[in-house]
């Protein structure tokens, strides 16, 4: 499968290397799901990292350009150096992987909080002058390899043309400081309010197109079935949900009160989360007020329980009415399983009684 069904733009993207497959060391948090941690932005090294193609693409950012083309009055291919003397913007925004294509209905719960420095797509458009024809934007990251038994493959997303001039922020920095090479650097696609495979890292190619691209990554994978939709949509805009980072699971807990923490995202505003301790009734805790950008809100409820195992679920529900589902969908209620110790008991001095106690 090629990228772009558009006659005017199916030449495929120049070639790259790519170094071997990028392997953090084993105490590396990018490893697997790690808990996102008290802090409102996360740690840069501490956001996951995902790859379909194998390693990271080599690039010389002296070389390297970004071209817009396609169904554009006005093609462009820009370095690096005139990007960045853009204006820049900052954007905060809530940062999910949706999981493997192939088991869309596991939970994962990789899910970051970050600040972006970039620019908007729109400026870019603006200047490359969408035709009439244009319906789709296309993203295309320099990454290559195979996937699936299918050889010479790019990383490929594809958006609605009004979807992507509104919603979609071209980044060049993370938290502060420059893209590293294993988030995308030199520059990379943000579309907040939707999961990460749509914001194509190493970005190199954006074309404007009349029809979906007929792709791997567009429509045979990430695609699945929504409640009251008959066909497969793409995965594309965020599920509620939300994540207990305190207690963490199978933590042994003092018996004094504690207050319960975590986070809880969706494409729009939370506007209520519960916490249900060993199955109990659902009990509302107190909700961060969502600031202006897509970025996620914390929740915390203080309880004290009697010594034992216990459960704590969470379920958020957010503008839109939707609800956090039971377990069985990728979106489902977190549950954590956690232990509250007996309290301790201080040794009898030798002269007191029991009583005196």
């Amino acid at each position: 499968m090629t990228a772009p069904t558009s006659a005017s733009t199916s030449t495929p993207g120049p070639a790259s290397t790519s170094t071997p497959p990028l392997v953090p060391p084993p105490e590396d948090p990018s490893h697997g799901d790690p808990a996102p941690g008290p802090d409102f932005i996360t740690p840069v090294d501490n956001v996951f990292v995902r790859s379909h193609l194998g390693g990271c693409p080599d690039i010389d950012p002296a070389a390297w350009t970004l071209t817009v083309e396609g169904l554009v009055d006005r093609p462009l291919r820009l370095g690096l150096a005139t990007l960045l003397a853009l204006p820049s913007d900052r954007l905060t925004a809530v940062h999910e992987c949706f999981g493997s294509p192939f088991r869309p209905d596991t939970p994962t719960r990789a899910v970051t909080n970050i600040e972006w420095s970039g620019f908007p797509l729109a400026a870019l458009l603006d200047r490359a002058g969408p035709l009439p024809a244009a319906r789709h934007v296309l993203f295309e990251g320099a990454d290559t390899g195979s996937f699936q038994g299918e050889d010479g493959l790019s990383y490929v997303k594809d958006l609605p043309l009004e979807t992507a001039r509104r919603d979609v922020f071209l980044a060049h920095g993370m938290n502060g400081e420059p893209l590293r090479v294993r988030h995308g650097y030199p520059l990379r696609a943000v579309v907040p309010r939707m999961f990460g495979t749509n914001s194509v890292k190493w970005l190199t190619r954006i074309v404007l197109t009349d029809e979906r691209p007929e792709h791997m990554f567009t429509t045979a994978l990430y695609t699945r079935t929504l409640p009251g939709h008959d066909t497969p949509q793409p995965v594309r805009a965020l599920d509620v949900n939300s994540k207990i980072l305190s207690p963490e699971p199978d933590a042994r807990l003092p018996c004094t009160g504690r207050a319960f923490r975590g986070r809880t995202w969706s494409t729009t505003a939370v506007v209520r989360l519960d916490l249900s301790f060993d199955g109990g009734p659902w009990e509302p805790a107190t909700l961060d007020v969502p600031g202006a950008d897509p970025a996620w809100q914390g929740f915390s409820l203080r309880r004290t329980l009697a010594p034992g195992p216990h459960t704590v679920r969470s379920r958020a529900t957010d503008a839109a009415g939707r609800v956090q589902p039971p377990p069985g969908a990728r979106n489902s209620v977190h549950e954590v399983r956690f232990t509250v110790d007996a309290p301790v008991r201080r040794p009898l001095h030798p002269y007191m009684s029991a009583a005196e106690e």
